[in-house]
């Protein structure tokens, strides 16, 4: 199940400059320049997306359905994603915003975004 989450964020994440796949606590994560972005984690059928704590909340109100949190993950920038219920419209622009977060200067300056 982990390596089929990884594939589908992986082929959303594929336009995306600087994203590579890198071990994060043991799993394969994506990351751009050494950076988390997204990756599965130890709840069944969810993806980790990285997302600041102030839009977090906002996510999980908004689209329940969509996006939860776990004691785990409580305090720790990053939205839980029910791959299940997600289209991938809707991922592919959370992993955008999780870049956008995300990418160091010398990925977005390379890729001509800086």
């Amino acid at each position: 199940m982990d390596g089929e989450i990884l594939a589908r964020a992986r082929r959303l994440a594929a336009h995306l400059p600087g994203v590579a796949v890198s071990p994060h606590y043991g799993r394969p994560w994506l990351k751009v320049g050494g950076k988390t972005l997204a990756g599965p984690c130890r709840e069944p059928g969810a993806l980790a997306v990285h997302c600041p704590l102030e839009l977090k909340q906002a996510l999980i109100e908004a689209r329940p359905d969509l996006y939860y949190d776990t004691d785990h993950f409580r305090g720790w920038p990053a939205v839980l994603v029910r791959m299940a219920a997600i289209d991938d419209a809707t991922l592919q622009d959370r992993l955008e915003a999780a870049w956008e977060a995300r990418a160091p200067r010398a990925v977005r300056r390379a890729a001509g975004q800086a």
